[in-house]
């Protein structure tokens, strides 16, 4: 089976003019991604990877180049159908989380298909079952200032879910995160990529992230360095369904369960100390 690419950047370019002079963001860049893979796009501060990132999303217009997404431009299409692409077919993590602090996190993550137009009852039932899926099901009523960065960053791959995407993209999706809250959120990017076969695209400067990746994409001063293939991936035509709901929950128990080894270990410490006090 010939393996068709999910998106193809070609001759990507993006430039700054500052003062007499021009910032080279994005100079040349030729790409494929294909269905299922994870990447990891690593590089400095400042060398490229976030703007190449926001120009797949469509945030961002490029120079010059291509950008083709299941063989149609994103070059050309008007705003409102830049809107439609990044709703339905493409999903958004940040590292700054950017949910809305007036809505509890049920309303968060609905608020992508309030722009789809999906009745009220429909989309609700459909947050709080991504809310059940990423763990945080105990928090439904929850506003974002009430929950650690895990846990917000948790609501924002369930907000970026919302539409059902076959693409993610997540700029350092770790970057606010303590390691073991990071730890979480890439265990929940991996599955979705591995089980559920989603294609996922990984904005970082952490090298410790290549391990998770298909390949790694090496970015300075706007140009790829070098691409390392860590595994090849089959062939896949088509995106997965809703399994990936069954993956996150998986991960979810993973974590209670481990939780409830730690509280039951240190209860038994504690008996022991009482026993040897006495």
């Amino acid at each position: 089976m010939v393996r068709i690419p999910v998106i193809k950047i070609v001759n990507l370019c993006k430039y700054y003019e500052l003062g007499k002079n021009v910032v080279k963001a994005v100079d040349h860049i030729n790409l494929e991604i294909y269905s299922g893979e994870f990447i990891v796009i690593l590089g400095p501060s400042g060398c490229g990877k976030s703007t190449l990132l926001n120009m797949i999303a469509g945030l961002d217009e490029p120079t010059a180049g291509e950008i083709y997404i299941r063989g149609e431009k994103l070059s050309g299409k008007t705003g409102k159908e830049l809107a439609i692409y990044r709703r339905s077919k493409i999903g958004m993590i940040f590292q700054q989380f950017n949910l809305l602090p007036s809505l509890n996190i049920v309303e968060n993550v609905a608020l992508p298909l309030v722009f789809s137009g999906v009745p009220y009852r429909r989309r609700m039932k459909r947050a709080e079952t991504l809310i059940e899926a990423v763990g945080l099901g105990n928090h439904k009523n929850h506003y974002p200032s009430e929950l650690s960065g895990g846990q917000q960053q948790r609501v924002a791959i369930a907000r970026a879910l919302a539409t059902n995407p076959w693409i993610l993209v997540a700029d350092e999706p770790t970057g606010n995160l303590d390691t073991k809250s990071a730890e979480e959120v890439i265990k929940i990017l991996v599955n979705l990529c591995r089980k559920s076969r989603r294609t996922i695209i990984m904005v970082t400067h952490n090298p410790d992230y290549r391990k998770y990746a298909d390949r790694v994409i090496y970015i300075r001063d706007g140009k790829i360095l070098k691409i390392k293939v860590n595994r090849r991936i089959k062939v896949i035509d088509k995106e997965g369904g809703e399994d990936w709901i069954e993956s996150l929950k998986a991960v979810a128990l993973e974590k209670k369960n481990s939780k409830s080894k730690e509280e039951q270990k240190a209860k038994d410490n504690s008996k022991e100390e009482e026993v040897v006090g006495v």
